[in-house]
């Protein structure tokens, strides 16, 4: 019954590396003008990007990602007066590009669905190069996440979230309860 509660946390795969910068730049490779401050509090570790620059990480690509699609989520904050541009590329291809308002800490989700999968030359070789960009201005990063989700009954949930596992453990912990 023990194991049932514990695996029943609703945990998030994220394939990113030292996603929330607590060893500073461990796992990015990096260019140009970036500062980084970590730290052991939870949620202090930030790294700070100015203009033109930007770091980046090979990522292992599940397979069933060619079927889903995946999520990037960044939490982030602009540090100078300006609204700065932060661009998402994949594979060296620039996927999207958000304006990041220069207000309180706030986070963006990005959805990769599996049909723009071809044109960003994303196959079953095994990983994603992802690449964070910044132009016109500064911007503070506080977490980077990289994750898929499943279809489960016509509805979407996020990997190891409420589905076929977390029924299963609950018809277990309801048996175990009974006997």
């Amino acid at each position: 019954m023990g194991y049932g509660i514990w695996a029943f946390i609703d945990y998030h795969d994220n394939l990113i590396c030292n996603s929330k910068f607590k060893r500073g730049l461990n796992a990015w490779d990096v260019c140009g003008d970036i500062e980084s401050n970590p730290s052991l509090l939870e949620d202090k570790s930030t790294v700070v990007l100015r203009d033109n620059s930007s770091i980046k990480q090979t990522v292992s690509f599940p397979l069933y990602w060619c079927e889903t699609g995946f999520f990037i989520e960044v939490t982030v904050s602009a540090t100078s007066t300006q609204c700065p541009f932060l661009s998402i590329h994949i594979n060296r291809k620039i996927f999207t590009c958000i304006q990041i308002g220069n207000d309180a800490v706030s986070s963006h989700t990005i959805t990769v669905p599996p049909e723009r999968l071809p044109e960003l030359n994303i196959d079953v070789s095994g990983s994603i190069v992802l690449e964070l960009h910044v132009s016109d201005g500064v911007i503070e990063f506080h977490n980077v996440r990289m994750y898929g989700y499943t279809h489960t009954s016509h509805v979407i949930h996020r990997d190891r979230s409420h589905g076929h596992f977390a029924s299963a453990l609950k018809l277990l912990n309801n048996r175990l309860l009974v006997s």
